[in-house]
């Protein structure tokens, strides 16, 4: 007997992920401490790309037909 792997539907993973990113964007807006200037620019590059995430996430949940 073989068994096969469950392959969870996109549209659950695309909202676990949603969630996900969303708990990461409000923790950065509540602040974070650093310790440098490098840290800083790192962390708003993150804060940046999060934020496009999130955007991404939910056009992707709006498309019709994905499977």
């Amino acid at each position: 007997m073989v068994s096969l792997p469950k392959v969870r539907p996109l549209h659950a993973v695309l909202i676990e992920n949603l969630n996900s990113t969303r708990a990461l964007q409000r923790h950065l807006e509540d602040g974070v401490i650093v310790l440098n200037d490098a840290q800083c620019e790192i962390i708003k590059s993150l804060f940046v790309a999060t934020r496009d995430q999130v955007q991404a996430l939910n056009a992707a949940l709006e498309c019709e037909g994905l499977e």
